[in-house]
């Protein structure tokens, strides 16, 4: 039995069924995640090492050529290009399409890690990013302060940054710029020479100091108690108290040789906002996150916020991810419900049958929404890509849904009762409509197929 003729002869079962389709498409759409574009995981990996004071010359032979030759044995490595800049080593690893990212970055941390030990004094611990659309700031804040003597960079780390890191969706919050507090050691040079001791002796001195270690266990007759070395610093006290050396048999402290007190380090970041220095904070939001929800999540934890902060405190929107989501999303539903429209009044004027035009006019809309549920099942984000395809499709719907109509009318007009014109007009013309449906999808297969950045972008 041909579709036509079921949906005819069972009118009570077609309709449940596009009210479920319907139904489950209402659903799905409210679930669905919006985003501007599709989420695009290149296979490129970039390892950067940062070694203070190290030449470009030192850094190539030292860091980025031990990091190459460790990395090239990663399974599923194609490609492996490096710069070596001042006190900097990048060195980008090129994976084959089909490779599992999360994997990779495991193995690659593994080969560089017994790398460390012989990398230039000083050098920090390599860092591993990825290239994913979703590491793109999704929100930009300022913080300004119009009143004097307001530490911003206390508040943003003590207050705003926590308070933003516990929002659902969010996956990193990042500060720049302001003045960071921190425990300024100033060196006098006269001490040193009366005490005769070494300008490294001092860095030595701090090497061994400021940490936690275990010191075993206890075992008593019904407990196992853990032992600890407590050993970091509380106060600019503890910093002066560190034992450097010895002049004679007399111990020589830091305080001795330096003045310890709260200061601030040198400013390398620096933000203005609304005429002022500013604070800048990032925020990024996690891979499958939404954000137009994390964004609206992050500003109605700012608003809370405010009501707590010193006279004075603004923070103002820099950029915000969501603002353009929503343009460009509703510039796109906009114009796929004007050309609609448009095709629906250009029916009416054709057909001059308000009947036949309505019956049309129920397929874009039952289409349109059933086509969510497969966008929430295939774990896709509603973005300017697949909001293009749903537009192109519904040309084809209006188009499939003319052909079909004009063949009922014909069988109607020959006599023909409604139920019978229906089956036999939809027969008659149902392996055309499926063979112009194919061939419009056959069109758009190659891009299937598309590897790279085109092929990420056009999978939605």
């Amino acid at each position: 039995m041909s579709v036509p003729r079921l949906s005819v002869r069972h009118p009570v079962t077609t309709t449940m069924v596009f009210a479920a389709l319907a139904l489950l498409g209402g659903i799905s759409a409210a679930r669905v995640g919006q985003e501007l574009f599709p989420d695009v995981n290149l296979p490129t990996m970039v390892i950067i090492t940062v070694s203070p004071g190290v030449s470009p010359v030192e850094m190539e032979s030292q860091v980025t050529v031990r990091i190459e030759e460790a990395v090239a044995g990663v399974n599923g490595v194609e490609d492996i290009s490096s710069w070596s800049l001042d006190s900097v080593s990048q060195v980008v690893v090129a994976f084959t399409e089909n490779e599992d990212l999360g994997r990779a970055q495991v193995n690659v941390r593994e080969a560089i890690t017994g790398l460390e030990a012989s990398f230039p004094e000083g050098s920090e611990r390599p860092r591993i990013f990825m290239f994913s659309a979703s590491q793109t700031p999704s929100l930009e804040l300022n913080v300004v302060s119009e009143s004097a003597g307001v530490d911003l960079r206390r508040l943003a780390e003590r207050t705003i940054r926590p308070a933003l890191e516990r929002v659902a969706g969010v996956g990193q919050v990042s500060v720049f710029g302001g003045r960071e507090e921190a425990v300024m050691v100033g060196l006098a040079l006269d001490a040193l020479n009366r005490t005769g001791v070494p300008v490294t002796q001092v860095l030595q001195a701090f090497g061994g100091e400021n940490v936690t270690l275990p010191a075993g266990s206890v075992t008593t007759d019904d407990r196992n108690v853990s032992l600890r070395t407590i050993g970091e610093f509380t106060s600019p006290e503890d910093v002066g108290s560190v034992l450097v050396g010895y002049q004679g048999s007399v111990p020589v402290f830091l305080r001795d040789l330096a003045s310890v007190e709260i200061g601030y380090r040198s400013q390398t970041q620096f933000a203005r906002a609304l005429g002022r220095d500013a604070l800048r904070i990032v925020v990024r939001k996690q891979p499958d996150a939404n954000t137009v929800e994390v964004n609206d999540g992050v500003l109605a934890a700012i608003d809370r916020l405010s009501a707590t902060f010193p006279p004075g405190i603004r923070v103002e929107v820099q950029e915000n991810q969501a603002d353009m989501v929503r343009q460009s999303i509703g510039g796109v539903i906009e114009a796929g419900w004007q050309g609609g429209l448009l095709a629906i009044v250009i029916l009416l004027f054709f057909l001059r049958n308000l009947r036949s035009t309505a019956i049309v006019a129920a397929v874009i809309p039952v289409a349109v929404i059933a086509t969510m549920s497969l966008i929430d099942f295939g774990n896709m984000t509603l973005n300017i890509v697949s909001l293009m395809g749903i537009t192109l499709a519904i040309g084809m719907f209006v188009d499939n849904s003319i052909v079909v109509l004009e063949s009922i009318y014909r069988k109607a007009l020959a006599g023909l009762p409604p139920a019978q014109a229906a089956i036999e007009g939809a027969e008659e013309v149902s392996k055309a409509v499926a063979a112009s449906t194919l061939t419009s999808m056959a069109v758009f297969l190659p891009m299937l197929f598309l590897g790279g950045l085109a092929g990420a972008l056009f999978n939605d």
